[in-house]
């Protein structure tokens, strides 16, 4: 994709989570590697690398999604806890961020990080 290189630049869409920048006590091997994501997609995705390579690279950061993911989670604090923490929590369908994804690919810069949380409007993060 690098137009350095005869490409006609792009977009790549990394996958974080609102765990890339929110924490909680559950599940801290999730968020160390979702604050990585985060981190890697601000700095590859920073403005001049982007004027220098056209490609744009950001994060969305989906919220609770009712995903295969959630049906058991292993968590360090005892699962009724964290079971708690998450019927408080504001959950979307797959397709909801699905289409909030489709938006953040039509509308967003490089180097920035979307929420998509609740089926609400995404808002830029960070």
């Amino acid at each position: 994709m690098r137009k350095d290189k005869s490409g006609k630049g792009g977009t790549i869409i990394n996958i974080a989570s609102i765990y890339g920048y929110r924490v909680d006590q559950y599940v801290p091997v999730y968020q160390a590697s979702k604050f990585a994501v985060m981190g890697f997609t601000k700095s590859l995705g920073n403005i001049e690398n982007f004027n220098e390579f056209g490609v744009r690279v950001v994060a969305i950061c989906p919220g609770f999604t009712e995903t295969r993911l959630v049906v058991d989670p292993k968590t360090v604090i005892k699962d009724t806890k964290f079971k708690e923490f998450t019927k408080k929590q504001a959950w979307q369908t797959v397709e909801a961020v699905g289409i909030a994804a489709v938006e953040v690919f039509e509308t967003a810069g490089s180097g920035t990080a979307w929420l998509i949380e609740g089926a609400k409007q995404i808002e830029q993060i960070l």
